[in-house]
């Protein structure tokens, strides 16, 4: 939900993955958004 995030301070299941980067560090932070696809139509 918008505005809603909080800081994941332990260590275990929680992580971040991203194709051919690894430069995370510590403090960092990400914004996620999802993406919806919706096609066009013509209506009369």
């Amino acid at each position: 939900m918008p505005g809603q995030h909080g800081a994941l301070n332990s260590v275990g299941i929680h992580g971040i993955g991203c194709d051919r980067f690894t430069g995370w560090q510590d403090g960092d932070r990400v914004e996620a958004y999802k993406l919806v696809t919706q096609r066009r139509t013509l209506s009369t």
